[in-house]
């Protein structure tokens, strides 16, 4: 869960829990000796409290707090090992950098990078043969693992929607973590819930995302591209030691 859906998941669980206690008010009030409704599941009350605002807030926020299989997600990982560039292999350093292992986020498993990997794995009981397995990806990878964006299949200069705000919250998140954008302004999708400009920082940070991961940097947030800040975003939440 990245730090966007933590935050929306965050307003609409104290929303949840004021009508909770609004409604065991009222029944005391009025000598009532029914017990109160018990609270709905987690995801019930944060589409319940988005009712507010407006419709497309509700529908975003129930995608936006939609959790996947942790377990599903970790075996949907590919088996990463010294020699390859690709999306999985920039998660993996994603998730070593917040842990403190001193990787520059390449995109390229080289040496630095496996002896990154064999350490954490000495560490965590693992055999520590530099291979990234399901056991390393389910060390790494923690709960819940919010849901995959949809793909925009946008190009610069087009515009986001609402419903892209988790995947910009992404992009901002590396571009910081690599220092190769400045000045993203996620929080505006919170706030304002409009269209947006795909220009400038954000075009650049997803550039530098794609050569990392071994995309042809276009800046078009493609099908490919839309995975690898996701996979990227998961691992980053995962180790993140935020507050």
């Amino acid at each position: 869960m990245n730090s966007l859906t933590r935050r929306i998941a965050t307003a609409a669980t104290g929303f949840g829990v004021a009508a909770t206690i609004g409604l065991a008010t009222v029944a005391a009030a009025s000598g009532s000796t029914a017990a109160a409704a018990p609270a709905a599941p987690k995801s019930e009350r944060v589409v319940s409290a988005a009712v507010a605002p407006a419709a497309q807030v509700q529908q975003f926020t129930a995608a936006a707090s939609a959790d996947t299989d942790r377990s599903a997600f970790v075996r949907s990982l590919p088996a990463v090992r010294e020699g390859q560039r690709n999306e999985y292999v920039l998660a993996l350093q994603v998730g070593l950098k917040l842990r403190g292992y001193g990787l520059d986020g390449t995109g390229y498993f080289g040496p630095a990078t496996k002896a990154a990997v064999s350490d954490w794995q000495r560490k965590h009981g693992i055999t520590a043969s530099g291979l990234v397995g399901v056991q390393t990806w389910n060390s790494l990878v923690g709960s819940p693992v919010s849901a995959k964006p949809g793909n925009p299949q946008l190009s610069p200069g087009g515009t986001w929607t609402y419903a892209s705000c988790d995947l910009r919250s992404g992009i901002a998140e590396l571009g910081e973590l690599f220092g190769t954008s400045a000045g993203l302004n996620v929080q505006s999708c919170l706030d304002e819930w409009s269209r947006a400009p795909y220009r400038g920082a954000e075009v650049t940070a997803v550039k530098a995302i794609q050569s990392r991961a071994g995309i042809n940097p276009s800046g078009i947030v493609g099908e490919r591209t839309t995975n690898a800040i996701h996979v990227a975003s998961v691992l980053y939440s995962s180790n993140c030691r935020c507050g």
